[in-house]
């Protein structure tokens, strides 16, 4: 279960990260390299 809450919470981090890169202009396409 400790398992899934980690991978959940990096998602949310990840999905953060690019609504606030999308939302300043930047390009997200480094996220996922």
């Amino acid at each position: 279960a400790d398992c899934d809450k980690i991978r959940v919470i990096s998602i949310a981090n990840l999905l953060g990260e690019a609504i606030k890169r999308i939302a300043t202009g930047e390009s997200i396409s480094s996220l996922f390299n």
